[in-house]
């Protein structure tokens, strides 16, 4: 009878496998690096102004109670500060019409003391004086453009 002789399994070498190892940890950080370089997305929807202009809209979402006291138009809510130390910047915007528009201005400042790198939340009321049939047409923060739920008091 005719021996059989069977072939050893093919075995890479040591220095083969550290060769592919050293490749894929180099094209993983390579990946890590190009991802880390992306600009960060700040709008996740596009939609037209009063003038038909493309408009970004940041992915902030607000919260406001609305009354009307006293002959003005009142705001009040709260909203997300980057850190404790962040200072809340308000301010309304009146432009003359009939009815009035009202765009609400919010800036978060930061504070020159170290501060814990926390989320805070900071309330905030707006007084503005304008008739009963003014309407809320714009809420920035820190210069975007959000989107915001209004509810009457």
């Amino acid at each position: 009878m005719a021996e059989i002789k069977s072939t050893p399994p093919i075995s890479p070498s040591k220095n083969t496998l550290i060769y592919l190892l050293a490749v894929l940890i180099l094209v993983l950080i390579g990946f890590a690096l190009a991802l880390s370089n992306l600009p960060e997305q700040k709008y996740v929807n596009q939609h037209k102004d009063n003038n038909g202009n493309q408009e970004a809209v940041s992915s902030i979402y607000m919260q406001l109670e609305h009354g009307y006291i006293a002959d003005a138009n009142t705001f009040s809510g709260s909203i997300e500060s980057p850190t404790p130390c962040h200072t809340l910047k308000t301010d309304a915007e009146i432009s003359e019409s009939n009815p009035e528009q009202i765009t609400l201005k919010f800036s978060t400042i930061a504070s020159e003391e170290p501060c814990a790198q926390v989320k805070a939340e900071k309330d905030f009321t707006i007084v503005v004086p304008s008739s009963p049939s003014a309407q809320l047409v714009a809420v920035m923060l820190n210069g975007e453009k959000v989107n915001f739920n209004l509810e009457q008091d």
